[in-house]
Parts: structure tokens; C-alpha cells; sequence
């Protein structure tokens, strides 16, 4: 019983990882200047690894930009349709769906 557990949670993380390498390679052919690239793929890792969204002052220590430099970059994201905003106090976003839809 505990061995199919571990195989289960084996075969769930070796999904995942499948899942990020697609995202990875699908993120290095899109026409994106590299911070935004860098935005995108820790949003993705946190859709594909958690179940909490991640906040913008999270993201602000993650990639080590300011405030205002991640704000003008996810509005961008935004207007390209890859990040949507889910919750203004705190400031959250998340992939759209259409990402969402390309990546599953």
C-alpha cells in the first residue's frame, strides 16, 4: 500500500516535471524581452507545483526587480494575454487560460 503511494506520487512529480520542461521550451520561443520570460516561468511553476496563487511582493523578492518594474512588466503580460489579475489587496495574477490551455 505505501509502495503505490510512492509510485503515485513518483509518476505525479515525473508529470509535472514533463509539464515545466514543455513550458520551458515553449517560453524560449516566444518573442519576449528575458524578464518577462523569467515572470512567466515562475508563474508557471507555481500553477504547476502549488495550489496557492503567488502575490506580486512574492515575485518582487523571487526575481529581485522593483515594484514598479515587475508592475509595467505584468501589465504588459497582461495586454499579451499570458497573466490575468485575480485579486487586487494583495495584488495576485495568475497564467491566463489561454496559457493555461497551451500548457495542459
Amino acid at each position: 500500500m505505501i509502495k503505490k503511494g510512492q509510485e503515485s506520487i513518483i509518476k505525479m512529480l515525473m508529470d509535472r516535471i514533463e509539464k515545466l520542461k514543455y513550458s520551458k521550451d515553449y517560453l524560449d520561443k516566444l518573442d519576449l524581452d528575458n524578464l518577462k520570460k523569467n515572470i512567466l516561468f515562475v508563474y508557471i511553476q507555481n500553477y504547476i507545483f502549488s495550489d496557492f496563487p503567488l502575490e506580486d511582493r512574492q515575485l518582487v523578492e523571487i526575481i529581485k526587480v522593483s515594484m514598479p518594474t515587475l508592475k509595467k512588466n505584468i501589465e504588459q503580460l497582461i495586454k499579451q494575454e499570458y497573466l490575468t489579475e485575480i485579486s487586487k489587496r494583495p495584488i495576485t495574477h495568475i497564467i491566463s487560460d489561454k496559457l493555461q490551455e497551451v500548457l495542459d
